[in-house]
């Protein structure tokens, strides 16, 4: 299940007020939530911010976790950052915020161990070295995270199955 909010620079100031300040260069920022359907992330509903600048479609949009803390091995836990191999050197004018949104589900199902898409280390020689240990610290990751999260209200729900 995925769930998109927009905010577009004329968007009210109430709204703009749940994200990160705006770049000069944006044409719009894309709020998705995405709760896998399965896998060890099934049911845990992570909020993705992609901003959208003027360079789009020849250029990738940024992506952050706006869910800190969560514990997976392509996402900065502290900062949000978004490690995902279509982001950068595969990016192609003909791909758009849906296949990123792909990418981001498929992400949760499939973390990419590859060391260059690695923003969690430890978590990933867990995944590796320990599976175990890994599901429990994940199970333990999603139950913080959703103490901690706040559901938004959103415009559109999608379903990608």
């Amino acid at each position: 299940l995925v769930s998109f909010h927009t905010y577009n620079r004329t968007s009210p100031k109430s709204a703009t007020n749940n994200i990160k300040k705006e770049k000069k260069m944006e044409l719009f920022t894309l709020v998705c939530g995405i709760k896998p359907q399965e896998g060890l992330y099934a049911g845990f509903e992570c909020s993705f911010e992609m901003n959208i600048t003027h360079g789009y479609p020849f250029h990738p949009p940024s992506v952050n976790c706006r869910t800190l803390g969560i514990y997976h091995p392509n996402i900065n836990p502290s900062t949000g950052e978004v490690a995902l191999a279509l982001l950068s050197k595969n990016w192609s004018p003909v791909l758009t915020l849906r296949t990123v949104v792909l990418g981001l589900v498929l992400l949760f199902v499939e973390p990419n161990l590859d060391p260059v898409y690695i923003l969690n280390a430890s978590c990933a020689l867990a995944f590796q070295n320990d599976p175990k240990e890994f599901v429990n610290t994940v199970r333990e990751n999603m139950s913080d995270c959703l103490k901690e999260t706040s559901t938004e209200n959103v415009n559109v729900n999608v379903n990608v199955n």
